[in-house]
């Protein structure tokens, strides 16, 4: 068999943040241990684009794949546009949830893509690789005489314990200081707003999972050779598959007996977080502090419609629980959808505010419906998908039209911000991110806990205040929304609340916190063995 030179990429925008992709990087390790040459990277608009497009120009590969979301594929279209005009006889390929449920739709806006894969991509990208004949490959859609092809389905894998561990050249590259975890697939619930579930059960498999020992294993690798301790679990949810979440203990127990010095962050489900009381001294000693929780809305009709099988009650006693035990909460949150209301939209930011979410613009968050999601079909049954909806995200209407004119206001604002300053997106780095920056810190460094200690206090100070600019600012929206305001009178208004003096100040002010911490943190890292 021939071996392949093969270049992989993550499509990034503008203003994405970089970061490993547990997908691509387990194709490149099945590819390498197949012995055929890899090289994994990310490229970003605006960043290295031109580099990139060199860097396929001067190698002379066999292959380029892709990875891609929803916001990514036109500058997808760009890239590959431009390496197909000096690469004639390179294969591209592209993969995802993107490339499985809309591979008609992407050869529509790039015919220059040669391949799609659907579904996992380990097993059907080494074996197209390898194929003189296409259509013998498994899981893959390509055009032949300007009509789409799609081979059956490929098997997922069933042991995942037998897969190399993803690479991490994209870790290496930019230098990160907390490494990503993938240790299952699919998930046991089924949130309408989620394409997961039908993702996998595609197959009839909705769960799989690696062993506490192939995990373990893994981490102490990731620690020994590049002397990093923080790590991200991206499982869609930590617990699965048992409600005893048995599973989760056991990871934990394993960490625990190899006295792995480690911190982490993981999703757990509301319900699990109530049955795991009891254990939090084992999953604290274990290394996790931060917990994502999947609430999604203060009010319990919309947690009927997302399908999430929890109460409000719950919700609240497991956030009150988690910050008990000081454990760092990150939520997520659909604040508006087309059935949101007025009153659901006043008990969601009192929900956001009583439990301090409102430190950043978690308030505007929108449901994105897309196929695969099982409240599309509902959406569809009620008619209220938008005449120009877009190809690869379904866009709706809101039942009440003065509730559409209020985030058409609040759009227009996250839209401006993001391309003029990325004011809102440094104030939810800060809300999340900088406490799960510091936990690292505490541990790294014990004997500096209380100066570490210090500065979260400002920053929590400082992230107060915007939390009530934010607050203030929602509430006269949503007052202005329904006594029929103009999305233009309502974008006014956001602009002098929002860019305010006191919220510029106050960002500015947490930014030289968190300068002062960096500079401790360089100055701690040079003097340590």
């Amino acid at each position: 068999m021939d071996m392949s030179k093969i270049l992989l990429a993550t499509i990034c925008n503008r203003n994405d943040t970089i970061s490993e992709q547990a997908g691509i990087a387990s194709i490149a390790s099945v590819l390498r241990e197949s012995g055929h040459t890899v090289k994994l990277t990310v490229v970003k608009e605006g960043y290295n684009d031109s580099d990139f497009i060199q860097l396929a120009y001067s190698n002379e590969y066999d292959f380029i794949g892709f990875n891609v979301y929803y916001h990514g594929v036109e500058f997808l279209k760009e890239i590959i546009c431009k390496i197909k005009a000096i690469c004639k006889n390179v294969k591209i390929v592209v993969g995802g949830y993107v490339a499985t449920y809309y591979d008609e739709e992407l050869f529509e806006v790039c015919p220059e893509i040669d391949y799609i894969i659907r579904g996992e991509g380990e097993l059907v990208f080494s074996q197209l690789v390898s194929s003189n004949d296409p259509s013998l490959v498994k899981g893959i859609s390509f055009q032949s005489d300007g009509k789409l092809t799609r081979t059956p389905a490929c098997d997922f894998i069933s042991d995942l314990d037998a897969l190399p561990f993803i690479a991490r050249d994209v870790m290496e590259e930019f230098q990160f200081t907390t490494a990503i975890m993938s240790t299952s697939r699919g998930c046991t619930r089924n949130c309408s707003f989620c394409s997961s579930p039908d993702f996998w059960r595609q197959r009839k498999v909705c769960w799989r999972g690696r062993s506490p020992e192939n995990i373990a294993d893994e981490i102490e690798l990731i620690v020994e050779k590049y002397n990093i301790h923080n790590f991200d679990f991206i499982d869609a949810s930590f617990e699965d598959p048992d409600k005893n979440c048995s599973r989760l203990l056991s990871i934990s127990n394993e960490f625990i007996k190899r006295q792995l010095k480690i911190v982490y962050t993981a999703s757990i489900r509301v319900d699990s977080v109530l049955v795991l009381e009891k254990y939090f001294n084992i999953l604290r000693e274990s290394g996790l502090r931060n917990i994502f929780l999947g609430i999604e809305s203060g009010n319990e009709d919309d947690l009927s419609l997302y399908n999430k099988r929890v109460t409000l009650q719950s919700a609240e006693k497991a956030i009150n629980l988690l910050k008990k035990y000081n454990f760092n909460v990150e939520i997520g949150f659909i604040n508006f959808n087309p059935y949101s209301t007025f009153e659901k939209l006043r008990s969601n930011i009192q929900f956001l505010h009583k439990y301090g979410y409102t430190s950043y613009l978690i308030n505007t968050k929108r449901l994105r419906v897309y196929k695969g999601c099982g409240i599309a079909e509902k959406i569809l049954r009620d008619n209220l998908l938008a005449p120009d909806t877009g190809k690869f995200i379904y866009d709706y209407k809101f039942k009440d039209p003065r509730v559409g004119e209020l985030y058409l206001a609040i759009s227009q604002f996250i839209q401006f911000d993001y391309r003029n300053y990325n004011f809102f997106t440094k104030y939810q780095n800060y809300s999340i991110y900088f406490f799960e920056y510091t936990e690292g810190l505490r541990e790294t460094f014990p004997n500096s806990v209380d100066v570490i200690t210090d500065c979260e206090e400002d920053v929590r100070k400082k992230l107060s205040i915007f939390s009530e600019i934010n607050y203030s600012w929602f509430v006269k929206m949503i007052d202005l929304g329904e006594n029929g305001s103009s999305a233009t009178e309502m974008m006014d208004y956001t602009l002098k609340h929002l860019y305010s003096k006191e919220a510029i100040s106050t960002l500015s002010a947490i930014e030289e916190i968190e300068r002062k911490l960096k500079k401790l943190e360089g100055s701690l890292r040079a003097c340590k063995p």
